[in-house]
């Protein structure tokens, strides 16, 4: 249990990541900067090529953000570079350049020009098992579709592998666990309703990027809210989590993974209810992450919980404002889920609660949330008396009332948190209230 309460302090659970904080418009871009040294040289060149009213691009997504980029890709020893650029005078594509150092000179190899008129993603990697390293482009085209380009350079010269895919999210990784990468993409028809998931590999033999596995999922969505690869079940297999926004408040779950036995990928499916399949579909936008620590991504499943109200009410049974999620892992043995870790949620202020297995008597509560106050409290949910509270303060309003009547939680956000336990309740803790919140109360996308 510490190490999957360790593990859910590190997760970002709901923000993504990328470029994007760096990206800009890249139309509206002054002149390439002035760099010096190596970099002094490599500009010289480019500016010898192309002169120098040009605007480098820069990719809007992914893990490489430059516009130039440095990398060995044919393992001789002596890195390459890989630019993007358009002219002030041109309205079609980006251009993709390629150099080389050749006799201690910078000089271009290769100047194709790209179908986008803005760059998506550059992924530098080993699609098969070829001596060089593949360079994949995601451009972007005028009416925002994507299309996708895998290029490699060998022996001066730079040669396409697969060409002008289609694509709406896009992600590399070794799915059949060969020591290489394959391309895993996905593409959302909206008009036609239709979702297909590819999978491609080099073929060592033609040297081409073959499609070696197809599914078709669910098309009834918006947009895919996120897309995570990793361990997907408890069996070991690898694959991807897809969380698609079937509205502005509810997500739905699909899990594509590669089976070894049929070579070929499959779409996860969850039997219960007498081996019906049902949808991971929740009225929530929580999204998928590892957060009980295992390696193995977990699928949000929430709870809503209804409690006792007192006898002079005249519903008998009323549903609370509170939703416990609980954390759970895929089967794919017999298609079912297992539990791993339950969680209370604070969305207005940034937080969530985790339950350890050893006090789950908190799952007897229902809670509610006072936005006015930024206090989460929870009541037992049979004698709705008050269990304990968590709220979140101003530094100047802890100071000032806060720490008389709380015990300070954590800080984040420019807030305090604070807690604070009836006394009906304090022997559940033996004098370690302060303990456990500290310990259970974490921050949404802190650290990591």
């Amino acid at each position: 249990m510490k190490k999957r309460l360790i593990a859910l302090a590190l997760t970002v659970v709901f923000l993504f990541s990328g470029c994007s904080l760096v990206s800009v418009d890249s139309d509206n871009l002054l002149y390439p900067p002035r760099p010096a040294g190596e970099q002094a040289e490599i500009q010289g060149a480019l500016e010898k090529h192309i002169g120098t009213h040009f605007t480098l691009k820069y990719p809007r997504s992914g893990e490489i953000c430059s516009a130039i980029t440095q990398v060995d890709l044919d393992y001789d020893g002596e890195e390459e570079v890989v630019a993007f650029y358009r002219t002030k005078t041109e309205t079609g594509g980006t251009h993709f350049v390629l150099m080389d150092r050749i006799d201690g000179e910078w000089k271009v190899q290769s100047d194709l020009v790209g179908p986008g008129v803005d760059v998506d993603r550059l992924v530098i990697t080993q699609f098969g098992t070829g001596e060089q390293k593949s360079v994949l482009v995601g451009w972007i085209l005028f009416n925002s579709d994507k299309i996708g380009t895998v290029y490699t350079y060998r022996d001066g010269r730079v040669i396409s592998s697969l060409s002008d895919h289609i694509y709406t999210e896009m992600l590399v990784n070794d799915f059949d666990q060969d020591g290489t990468d394959e391309l895993f993409t996905l593409l959302l028809n909206s008009s036609g309703q239709t979702s297909t998931a590819r999978l491609f590999s080099k073929n060592p033999d033609t040297d081409l990027m073959e499609n070696v596995s197809e599914l078709q999922l669910d098309g009834n969505i918006s947009s895919y809210a996120r897309i995570r690869f990793g361990q997907v079940e408890t069996g070991g297999a690898r694959g991807v989590v897809i969380d698609e926004n079937k509205s502005a408040s509810a997500v739905k779950t699909e899990i594509v993974y590669w089976d070894d036995t049929l070579g070929e990928l499959v779409l996860a499916a969850f039997s219960q209810n007498q081996n019906q399949d049902v949808e991971l579909l929740r009225e929530t936008t929580t999204l998928s992450g590892d957060l009980s620590g295992d390696g193995i991504i977990d699928i949000p499943f929430p709870e809503w919980v209804y409690r006792v109200p007192n006898e002079e009410e005249s519903n008998p049974y009323e549903l609370a404002e509170s939703v416990y999620t609980r954390w759970k892992n895929y089967r794919a043995a017999d298609h079912t889920f297992v539990n791993v870790l339950d969680t209370a949620i604070n969305y207005p202020d940034g937080y969530y609660l985790v339950i350890p297995e050893e006090r789950d008597w908190v799952l007897h509560a229902y809670f509610l949330i006072d936005k006015e106050t930024r206090t989460m409290t929870f009541r037992n949910r049979e004698q709705n008396w008050e269990m304990f509270r968590i709220r979140a303060f101003s530094e100047s309003e802890w100071e000032k009332t806060g720490k008389n009547e709380y015990f300070e939680i954590t800080r984040g956000n420019g807030l305090v948190y604070g807690g604070w336990v009836s006394a009906k309740l304090q022997s559940e803790f033996n004098g370690r209230e302060a303990d456990f919140f500290r310990k259970n109360v974490h921050l949404i996308g802190s650290a990591g």
